[in-house]
């Protein structure tokens, strides 16, 4: 029966989607292994133990009513516990025939968990059935179903024998460990996934309809964009094997057909991201690639896409988004909801300081930070004048009683003054602002009667961490700049002379 590629396209979609659901942070890797399957190429993921790698092929497997078979490779795994025994009843007849019922050769998707771990023999039988779709073994030599084999690792071979056969998994993704501000979505999602059941969605039958679209694809109006990018990849480094370059067309047609496109375009040519063999190269990739990217769009494979195109971008925006939700609704108090919410915003800062560094840092996660009053004032240590009200505190200072001076030490910038002492001997003017320091935050001075959104000690930790200048430090809200007191020193009617004539 011929079935219609839209058809098959909206049910591999409902298919993709339930097996997602409850999967965090692992939908673009059920949607590549979709996608692998209608190119007809293997997938490759690497990342440590316990990270549903499993679970998300053996979900699509289940949604999509392929025959599953999955295994645990180590360095004794014989060849039969993947492919299946001798045929006892054959051999008396003198044959030499593998029975491989409901094993590997008659799967449509596999997974292998540490592939590389795989003796010779039995990577080398799974060279012929990956590269032809044939298992050979002593007088055994059949056609296997096999749409897609996902091999699992928890990190790439340095081997070079296997880094060839690693090779033959044209698709690669990289996971990692759920990051801390979605602990309670793993925990309620993870509680759920172990209860939910979903019936077959789409079939292989709809698989091998958009293959066969697929494979029939016109991608002459692609290739010069493909070709545009690949010399981009080049001039960055990255060196595709010509085996990677001319398979990623078959990836590329495959996301146009399952996207419901009739003939592949730029908005298709995302999935090239995943041909690139590591992640710190897929990274580079993504830089160099983004704004040429920028028109990315499937609406079967949203995760996966929007991954390739902007990945840094994804996590940046996931950040805000878990930051900003959690700035907004500070707990009062000490208690144990306040304790909790700060270790969530603590688990948030130690992500965006692990994902990017000072330059690579995107605008949306450069937090405003906003100020309320404090209903008990810290006691004074410092006060701070700028602008012109520094000069107005600058020439008080000259007319004051000199006894006073010996109190006092301070920091004189271009535009602002700090002065450093004891509460009851701190001058006034109009316009200055009082310092104090936080239990918290002892290396901080931040205004007396004003708090910040953010815990004092992770503002601290923030601050002390970007300054070029070594701590104690001081916030001067009105200019939104630190200043270092390290450096701070007695007072002298020379220099307040000198910095007026040289004040901004």
């Amino acid at each position: 029966m011929t079935l219609n590629p839209s058809e098959a396209s909206s049910k591999l979609r409902s298919a993709v989607t339930a097996a997602s659901r409850g999967l965090v942070d692992r939908e673009p890797l059920v949607e590549l292994v979709a996608l692998s399957a209608v190119a007809r190429e293997h997938l490759l993921v690497i990342g440590p133990p316990g990270t549903a790698k499993s679970v998300a092929v053996r979900r699509i497997a289940q949604a999509t009513g392929g025959r599953y078979f999955e295994y645990l490779l180590g360095r004794f795994t014989e060849p039969n516990e993947i492919f299946g025994p001798v045929d006892l009843r054959k051999l008396r007849e003198g044959t030499v025939e593998t029975d491989v019922s409901g094993m590997l050769p008659e799967a449509e998707i596999a997974f292998l968990d540490e592939i590389f771990q795989g003796s010779s023999a039995i990577l080398n039988t799974l060279l012929g059935i990956l590269n032809e779709r044939v298992f050979r073994r002593g007088h055994t030599q059949l056609r296997c179903p096999l749409r897609i084999c996902v091999g699992a690792s928890n990190s790439l071979p340095t081997d070079e024998s296997l880094a060839a056969f690693a090779d033959r998994f044209l698709v690669r993704v990289f996971v990692e460990a759920i990051d801390d501000p979605q602990l309670e979505t793993l925990l309620d999602s993870g509680w759920k996934l172990d209860h939910s059941k979903f019936s077959e969605l789409a079939s292989m039958n709809d698989i091998d309809a958009l293959a066969e679209v697929a494979q029939n694809a016109d991608l002459s109006s692609v290739r010069p964009q493909l070709a545009h990018l690949l010399r981009i990849l080049r001039s960055a480094g990255i060196v595709l094997s010509d085996r990677r370059v001319v398979k990623a067309q078959s990836l590329i047609a495959a996301a146009a057909v399952v996207a419901g496109h009739s003939r592949p375009s730029h908005a298709d040519l995302w999935p090239l991201i995943y041909v690139v063999p590591t992640q710190e190269q897929q990274e580079i990739a993504r830089e160099n690639l983004r704004d040429l990217l920028r028109h990315t769009e499937n609406v079967t494979l949203p995760a996966a896409a929007e991954d390739a195109s902007a990945g840094p971008l994804v996590r940046a925006r996931r950040l805000a988004l878990s930051a900003s939700e959690l700035l907004a609704t500070p707990p009062d108090g000490d208690g144990e909801t306040a304790q909790n919410w700060r270790l969530k915003l603590e688990g948030v800062v130690r992500e965006i300081d692990a994902s990017f560094t000072v330059e690579t840092m995107p605008s949306n996660l450069s937090l405003q930070i906003i100020w309320h009053f404090r209903e008990e004032p810290r006691v004074p240590v410092a006060v701070v004048a700028s602008g012109e009200t520094a000069k107005v505190l600058a020439k008080k200072l000259l007319a004051s009683d000199h006894t006073k001076w010996t109190s006092w030490k301070g920091v004189a910038i271009s535009d602002a003054i700090v002065l450093l002492g004891e509460a009851e001997s701190l001058p006034w003017v109009d316009g200055v602002n009082y310092l104090g320091s936080d239990e918290r935050a002892p290396h901080l001075l931040l205004p007396t009667n004003r708090e910040p959104n953010v815990p004092s000690d992770l503002l601290q930790q923030a601050l002390i961490e970007q300054s070029p200048f070594p701590p104690p430090l001081a916030f001067i809200e009105t200019r939104n700049i630190v200043v270092s007191l390290s450096q701070a020193r007695e007072l002298s009617r020379d220099v307040l002379r000198s910095w007026l004539l040289t004040a901004t």
